[in-house]
């Protein structure tokens, strides 16, 4: 039953007039530079879809930059942590001191350090320890996320900055 209502579905679909504008298309077929062939076939209205979620829609070209523009400044280690992924300029590891004792730590459990940022544990690690003002260093690991190494812990947890 469902491949019968699949085999003519897929018969309706190929039966179905062509949706895009064959005469548009060839025009864009003919224009030699690519950035302006592609602004034309994104500005080739598909039927009933033109209006939904910008489909159909020209794109706008991106804007060239200025010549002798400067580039985007890299991050500094004020930013550690808070990018999305790793850019240039921004370090691998981050020093730095816990601010006061650590009795115990579990999920959930937020550090501020000496240089003011805020990290909180994100992983099932759990411990109890009589720590005053340890050294950690952060690090970054797989996929984004970071781990930190509290001088006097044999666990590494997985973190996440908060501020």
């Amino acid at each position: 039953m469902r491949f019968t209502v699949l085999c003519g579905l897929a018969a309706l679909m190929l039966a179905q007039p062509s949706w895009a504008d064959t005469a548009a298309i060839q025009r864009c077929r003919i224009i030699p530079e690519a950035a302006a062939r592609l602004a034309c076939y994104d500005a080739i209205a598909l039927p009933g879809v033109g209006s939904r979620a910008g489909w159909g829609a020209p794109v706008a070209a991106p804007t060239p930059e200025a010549p002798g523009a400067a580039p985007a400044p890299a991050a500094t280690g004020g930013d550690f942590g808070l990018e999305n992924r790793q850019r240039e300029g921004v370090p691998d590891t981050l020093s730095s001191r816990i601010v006061g004792k650590v009795t115990e730590f579990a999920n959930g459990t937020r550090f501020t350090l000496a240089n003011g940022q805020v990290w909180q544990i994100v992983d099932d690690t759990r411990g109890v320890y009589e720590l005053d003002n340890p050294p950690v260093r952060i690090e970054r690991a797989l996929l984004g996320s970071f781990l930190m190494t509290i001088e006097g812990v044999n666990q590494r947890p997985r973190v996440r900055r908060i501020r």
